[in-house]
């Protein structure tokens, strides 16, 4: 190759190109604007061989076909661009804000019709039929159903048989955030669920370094849909974000049991000195939601929200943690705390509210910080 003739300018953009690529035990992270004449993709927008491998797992775990996006919300708006003027949004009050901002958002523009149930509602969402009729058939005509359950961040359950009968009679789609109790906990598609959306961003990326998130239907050629909504729109992920996505994916359920076994022992202390009432969290016998938690869930997660009655109060022992962290978000391995009410969006949260996305770090010392903040507090 010395001898090619080629300047060195030249040589400096030319050589090392196209070489075959050794196939490795991990998948490797490919940034590449753009490919060959006769590769299967034309350009990067396109096509990406890490997100491939990224939704291969996620869809054998969730059961259907994964398309992966630039966030959460950027998941979340692909599956509201299946929406016209003519179709409506069905969705719980008490959801993830930004997914209700969106919806208020697009509403506003007349992009869709926003319908919010009340949590009583989306318990028994037959009681639906009386004011939206079925619909079943009429083609020009999308609505669709949006759970979350867990929901954020009352951590309400709400019962996926019942819905997934529900849209059945309706005629409509029914998506699920499964963000919180991510594929180890519940698969709602296997349940009859049409679509999944998850933020990867979460537990499933699990170390708070990236935002992702992934849409997974049922339908193969919703899925393709939803590709193409990603590749007009430009929604994609980074390569290197869709790499550091799937090497979480390999320890998810190993974190996942450590945090859930970290959660269920700070609820028990929690719930010791503020009472049962005052602590949402699905594995407590007193909460509402704890049997139909047992009979859709392979888990009680590691999420933890309770009310201390008082945002000062709530504030104060918020501030007074030494080891846990006062931040937004959740699913990483470091244990993160907050006010939720504190954020736009979240005027129905009880301002007293406080979140616990809890770690991997050791219990004990887990249990030392929240006691002596709630010594603190006088709790």
């Amino acid at each position: 190759m010395f001898d090619s003739g080629w300047s060195d300018s030249t040589k400096a953009v030319s050589m090392g190109r196209n070489q075959q690529i050794i196939k490795s035990v991990n998948t490797p992270v490919i940034f590449a604007s753009t490919y060959l004449k006769n590769e299967s993709s034309v350009y990067g927008r396109h096509d990406n061989s890490t997100w491939r491998a990224f939704e291969e797992v996620i869809g054998e775990l969730e059961g259907g076909h994964a398309v992966s996006f630039s966030s959460g919300q950027a998941a979340t708006s692909a599956v509201f661009s299946l929406l016209d003027s003519t179709s409506r949004l069905f969705l719980v009050n008490d959801s993830y804000n930004g997914t209700r901002l969106l919806a208020d958002s697009l509403q506003s523009r007349g992009v869709l019709k926003l319908e919010l149930l009340t949590p009583e509602v989306s318990a028994d969402p037959f009681c639906l039929l009386d004011e939206a009729p079925p619909i079943a058939g009429k083609a020009d005509r999308k609505d669709l159903y949006w759970l979350e359950t867990p929901s954020n961040p009352m951590l309400r359950i709400y019962p996926l048989d019942k819905w997934v009968a529900f849209k059945e009679a309706a005629g409509a789609m029914l998506v699920v955030d499964n963000t919180f109790a991510s594929p180890v906990l519940q698969n709602p598609l296997r349940m009859g669920a049409d679509v999944v959306v998850h933020s990867a961003t979460k537990v499933i990326s699990g170390h708070s370094d990236v935002i992702m998130g992934v849409v997974v239907a049922k339908d193969e050629r919703l899925a393709e849909e939803l590709r193409e909504i990603r590749t007009l729109a430009g929604s994609i992920p980074g390569p290197m974000e869709t790499f550091l996505a799937l090497r979480g994916v390999r320890t998810l359920f190993l974190r996942f049991d450590r945090q859930q076994e970290n959660a269920v022992a700070l609820t028990d202390l929690l719930s010791r000195r503020l009472g049962a009432d005052k602590v949402f969290y699905p594995g407590l016998p007193s909460n509402s939601g704890y049997e139909l938690a047992k009979s859709q869930m392979r888990g009680s997660g590691y999420l933890i929200s309770f009310d201390f009655g008082d945002s000062a109060l709530a504030e104060r022992f918020c501030d007074s943690l030494k080891l846990m962290t006062y931040a937004t978000s959740l699913g990483g391995v470091e244990t993160l705390v907050e006010r939720r009410s504190r954020h736009r969006g979240e005027e129905a949260t009880p301002p007293g509210l406080v979140r616990i996305s809890v770690g991997i770090e050791a219990i004990e010392d887990l249990l030392f910080d929240l006691d002596q903040a709630l010594v603190a507090v006088d709790r």
